[in-house]
């Protein structure tokens, strides 16, 4: 085991192995396999908890605070499914006639063909997308000035940050062809 997985980190780098566990596996076995996964090098390392919504809760309490945001699908001049099964939402091709649709997913879900525009995602990657779209609204000018003037904190360090994510870095990272970054962020 140990010299196949060494020729495997040799052959195609530790981020060609991933470990994921199932359910049944309790804490402290858990733990000693996120150590194996980083003794390794890599770091594709996910257990069932990693589905389980924590990371889309955690970002949903940061950006709307307790309150369930209200899905106004009705009133919505285009649909972004970002990892979201359209069924998550009770969604049916009824509410999208005359509104444009994205999917941004790695898996081809129902809606993927159907939609406007089908963002093929490297799994993992969503970070450097969202950057990519972050730095084209902010190299456009396309975003409400006033609002951020008013309401946030950090712009300018987003700014720079985001600087980094051009359509063809963010190609590179995410599969996502570069031409289809930049349609995104026009939709956005």
């Amino acid at each position: 085991i140990k010299d196949r997985l060494g020729s495997i980190v040799s052959s195609f780098g530790a981020e060609s192995i991933a470990l994921h566990l199932c359910s049944d596996i309790d804490s402290q076995t858990s733990e000693f396999y996120k150590r194996f996964s980083e003794s390794l090098g890599t770091p594709n390392f996910s257990s069932h908890r990693s589905y389980e919504g924590y990371a889309s809760e955690m970002a949903r309490k940061l950006v709307y605070g307790q309150q369930r945001p209200f899905w106004d699908f009705q009133n919505s001049e285009a649909i972004v499914l970002w990892g979201a099964s359209p069924d998550a939402y009770k969604l049916d091709s009824s509410a999208l006639k005359g509104k444009k649709l994205v999917v941004v997913d790695p898996f081809e879900n129902s809606f993927a063909k159907d939609s406007d525009l089908y963002i093929q995602i490297r799994p993992g990657s969503d970070g450097a997308l969202a950057l990519g779209i972050i730095n084209s609204l902010i190299q456009s000018g396309d975003y409400d000035r006033e609002f951020i003037d008013l309401f946030t904190k950090g712009f300018e360090d987003l700014r720079e940050y985001a600087s980094a994510f051009s359509p063809e870095r963010v190609e590179m990272i995410t599969w996502v062809p570069s031409e289809d970054v930049e349609k995104l962020a026009d939709i956005y």
